[in-house]
């Protein structure tokens, strides 16, 4: 069958099948006084020809695009290729900890004294902005960004915006990690073993209130605030209104990290290779192995995710029985985390990179 009469059939049957039938009538009809009907016929059969080879490469593209989804994917519209990890390059020294602002990932440099603005989408780089010496915890009150600077023993407020400062303002001794409550700031400092309180509008002083001994991670559940002392192996719970102490529970060796998961809290044991799970009430629920040196930890509507400092992973363990899902390989030295809503964000300071984990 020669060529001619191939492309004659395809283009046949295309014209029975479409309205692309117009286009060659017309183009005959055009000619009819200006030379030869089927001279024109045929020019546009091979136009018609070279539009049917086009349609079969996308089709073959999008056969190539498709062949990763299952059909439940598909059907939820998910035509974007699954990334189980991703990595992130970020040319800067020593970053420990991140927070998420609804829009973008906030990175601590705490070699060069920097907060780096990243592109969720991406990871591109928007802005680094320096803050004070050694900064150490962050978090985001909904407009604005704080950062606890260890060596200056000082708060540095930033606008997420565009990353100007908005003021800083003093706290205790080696201010370690931070917390928004929805109406103040609160920070624990490590070398006087006590916590700070801060109005979230203006930065002024509401009040000082002691804890336990070596106070580090903090959080806050929606009515109280929790802090784990690393020195005294506990889990301090202050009363948001005015900061007093109303209970100290016994947790594994050196607690560093804490997170609230809608019902119960979770603490990072980084002595013991545990995380431990207690009810609001104090009591305690269960103890979970993790990996080596357990560090950050996170919340992502239904694991519990921390971060394996000495042995460069991440572990995934089922909130409601804390039984371990899965163990992800990241570069030297994970420390903080963060949830975006899609994916877990791991700061990775020994290789200077960022992991993303798609949270499923």
């Amino acid at each position: 069958m020669s060529q001619k009469y191939k492309k004659l059939q395809l283009v046949g049957l295309i014209l029975g099948l479409t309205l692309l039938g117009g286009q060659v009538v017309s183009s005959v009809a055009k000619s009819e006084n200006s030379g030869n009907p089927f001279d024109a016929l045929w020019e546009a059969v091979n136009e018609l020809y070279g539009l049917v080879e086009g349609l079969q490469v996308q089709v073959n593209d999008i056969e190539t695009r498709v062949a990763h989804l299952t059909l439940e994917e598909i059907a939820m519209l998910q035509w974007w290729k699954i990334e189980w990890e991703g990595t992130i390059r970020v040319d800067s020294p020593g970053f420990e900890n991140l927070c998420f602002d609804g829009e973008n990932i906030w990175l601590l440099n705490v070699i060069d004294d920097s907060v780096s603005k990243l592109d969720i989408s991406d990871g591109s780089l928007v802005g680094t902005y320096e803050v004070d010496d050694y900064p150490r915890g962050i978090c985001f009150d909904g407009s604005s960004i704080w950062v606890t600077n260890m060596r200056d023993d000082t708060v540095t407020k930033l606008d997420t915006s565009n990353g100007n400062l908005l003021g800083t303002y003093s706290v205790g001794s080696s201010p370690w990690d931070i917390c928004f409550d929805g109406e103040y700031i609160w920070v624990t400092n490590m070398h006087d073993d006590t916590l700070t309180k801060l109005r979230a509008n203006d930065g002024s002083l509401v009040g000082t209130y002691l804890t336990g001994n070596d106070p580090r991670g903090i959080c806050f559940d929606g009515k109280y605030i929790w802090v784990t002392n690393m020195d005294d192996d506990t889990l301090s719970k202050h009363w948001r209104g005015d900061g007093r102490l109303l209970g100290t529970y016994t947790v594994g060796r050196n607690p560093i990290d804490v997170c609230f998961d809608g019902k119960y809290i979770w603490v990072t044991n980084m002595g013991d290779d545990t995380v431990t799970k207690l009810a609001t009430s104090g009591s305690l629920i269960g103890t979970y192995s993790v990996g080596s040196m357990p560090w950050g930890i996170c919340f992502d509507g239904a694991n519990i995710w921390v971060t394996n400092n000495d042995d460069h992973s991440v572990s995934k363990l089922d909130a409601m029985d804390g039984s371990l899902l899965k163990t992800y390989n990241v570069g030297l030295g994970p420390a903080g985390i963060c949830y975006d809503g899609t994916n877990i964000w791991v700061a990775s300071s020994e290789s200077n990179r960022i992991y993303y984990i798609l949270a499923d």
